[in-house]
């Protein structure tokens, strides 16, 4: 007689089934002679029921069908084989083949509802879980297939991870193929600058950048400030000057804007001085060498706050009537046929309609 004993042919992964030959008799593993099953009948099907886990022989008899059983029928024919049963295991999770993506594509506003693409899964999922991202972090609560931005999300990437779902349990999560960029209103990065940097005369006028702004801006805003007080009215890209702004301090804000709305004000990069409103004057130095002539240039003189006067006066034992300067400053001889070799120092006056400089010196060397 041939015995199929059980420990052999066993295919991965199978369970040793057992049977109960009769009412209370015990489980017993089922080996088969050419006849029939031992410990059963010699012919006609036996029922058996399998444990669905392995390491514990399974309970069962031919009344009823033990928990977690599976029941096996096996033919008294001759020449059986042994049975053999796998248990069956949970299905394979999903598998992402394409990654989810979000539309709309592109660039949006803040106010807009995003709805992401579950993509393409193996292993037939029952369903999906969704969360939706701010710059990879997770956005509380937004666990729906769609997402309507929020001010939150402005100058920020919006994306979505998808989780696949079937008997066998949760994918791990697959993150979108794209990200959404919420627009908002232009943000700056390069300060705003005036020119000329100054010192300047009262007078002049002064130009702003608009410096560099992201978001792509339509608008600018300009406001001048003198002394950090804001210039009523003063709200293009220049400025000039007044008297008023004599001995103070010029600086100036700009704001960029675009279809989302207003960037932040943001203060200049510099300041520029306006010089007092009298003349100032560079103290002058001139040589000339004899002879001289009658009317000869000298020199000019120089001062800010455009002056229309100009006055030498003679200090110490300098003699007068030497040279003379005219009202845009120009020193000239005045008496060519006394003037000798040395050095003639003046005290040297600029005079405007706001006033007279403080005194400067004028030194001639003649040789």
């Amino acid at each position: 007689m041939t015995i199929y004993p059980n420990d052999r042919n066993n295919p991965a992964g199978a369970i040793p089934v057992y049977i109960v030959a009769g009412p209370g008799g015990g489980a017993i593993p089922v080996n088969f002679y050419a006849g029939g099953a031992s410990g059963g009948p010699a012919e006609g099907p036996v029922p058996v029921y399998v444990t669905a886990g392995p390491g514990t022989p399974p309970i069962g008899n031919d009344q009823g069908n033990p928990n977690n059983a599976i029941p096996v029928y096996i033919s008294g024919a001759l020449n059986a084989m042994p049975v053999w049963d796998t248990a069956p295991g949970p299905p394979p999770l999903p598998v992402n083949t394409t990654p989810p993506s979000i539309t709309p594509t592109g660039t949006q506003v803040s106010g807009t509802m995003l709805t992401v693409n579950p993509g393409i899964w193996t292993n037939n999922p029952l369903g999906f879980d969704y969360q939706w991202t701010r710059n990879g972090t997770p956005i509380a609560g937004q666990n729906a297939s769609t997402y309507t931005t929020t001010i939150v999300d402005r100058n920020n990437n919006v994306g979505a991870t998808v989780a696949a779902d079937n008997e066998g349990g949760k994918s791990l999560p697959e993150p979108s193929s794209n990200v959404v960029a919420i627009a908002g209103p232009p943000v700056n990065v390069v300060a705003p600058s005036i020119n000329p940097v100054g010192p300047v005369d009262f007078g002049t006028t002064l130009s702003m950048s608009t410096g560099a702004w992201t978001n792509n801006p339509t608008n600018y805003f300009y406001g001048w400030m003198r002394n950090g007080t804001t210039i009523s009215g003063a709200n293009t890209n220049q400025y000039t000057t007044t008297e008023a702004d004599a001995n103070g301090v010029i600086s100036g804000v700009a704001q960029a804007s675009n279809a989302v709305g207003g960037g932040i004000a943001v203060s200049t990069s510099n300041q520029v001085s306006v010089n007092p409103p009298e003349p100032a004057i560079t103290p002058a130095n001139f040589d000339v060498s004899l002879p001289v002539t009658q009317g000869q240039i000298v020199g000019t003189c120089v001062a800010t706050n455009s002056p229309n006067a100009w006055a030498l006066v003679e200090t110490g034992g300098t003699p007068s009537g030497m040279f003379g300067i005219n009202s845009s400053g120009v020193v000239t001889v005045a008496n060519a046929a006394a003037i000798i070799a040395g050095t003639y120092t003046y005290t040297l006056y600029a005079q405007n309609d706001l006033g007279i400089s403080e005194p400067s010196t004028c030194t001639i060397n003649v040789t």
